[in-house]
């Protein structure tokens, strides 16, 4: 599947409950659109940096609803795993 651009960011204190919740996650939306299938849990999040390139947001892990994206914040990833993600 190719890239989804503009999705609205929602909220950034979502949660996905599924066999036990997983709080602070990043939920986005876009009207008309499917944004999560199975197997798209692992997908990169990211964002445009404003030149012609893109930085990481986070790591896609899922939908509520069906109608929308949630994702773990790079952060969240870095600290948990004891990791710094690279950017080049």
């Amino acid at each position: 599947m190719l890239s989804i651009c503009n999705i609205t960011v929602t909220t950034k204190t979502a949660q996905l409950c599924a066999g036990g919740c997983t709080p602070n996650l990043t939920r986005g939306t876009k009207s008309g659109v499917v944004l999560s299938r199975p197997g798209d849990s692992g997908a990169v999040m990211y964002s445009p940096d404003g030149t012609n390139g893109a930085y990481i947001v986070g790591m896609g892990i899922g939908t509520t609803d069906g109608s929308d994206v949630v994702w773990h914040k790079t952060s969240d990833l870095e600290a948990h795993l004891g990791v710094t993600i690279a950017l080049q």
